[in-house]
């Protein structure tokens, strides 16, 4: 499993105590406070999950979810914010995030959260995979044979 992680949040403290949790229980993790410099490296590297804040200067979570699902459509997007309203998740999920998480969250329900997305990116790799090798298979109409 892929478990390099970007985090994206204008709160420098968030993204160290995210950090430094995270990177404990053996993640790599890239953070950036800017989601322009954030979706550059996301253009250059793989990561098996982005986790990003609702409310960041320069850019809302909901439009930066749209532009990675438009990069990385594989790649799951968790949305966190302190302000949580049924309106900012559903924008959320139609931008195409993977889940929507409040904060305070306890630390072992995000680990949770980010373990089942990590998963997820996984079977969507896995069904494109054998989707391409379906197709690539040749058809049997073509065989011909004899029999006595």
């Amino acid at each position: 499993m892929d478990g390099r992680i970007l985090i994206i949040d204008d709160d420098s403290s968030m993204l160290e105590m995210l950090r430094a949790d995270l990177q404990h229980r053996r993640y790599e993790v890239v953070t950036h406070t800017s989601p322009e410099a954030a979706l550059r490296q996301l253009a250059d590297d793989d990561f098996g999950v982005v986790l990003s804040d609702i409310s960041m200067r320069g850019m809302s979570g909901v439009d930066l979810c749209r532009e990675v699902v438009a990069l990385r459509e594989d790649t799951p997007v968790i949305v966190m914010t302190a302000f949580a309203s049924i309106e900012s998740a559903v924008a959320s999920i139609r931008a195409g995030a993977y889940d929507f998480v409040t904060k305070p969250f306890e630390p072992d329900d995000l680990v949770l959260t980010i373990e089942r997305a990590l998963k997820h990116g996984l079977l969507r790799e896995e069904l494109k995979r054998l989707r391409r090798a379906v197709s690539e298979l040749q058809p049997f109409d073509d065989m011909l044979g004899e029999n006595k």
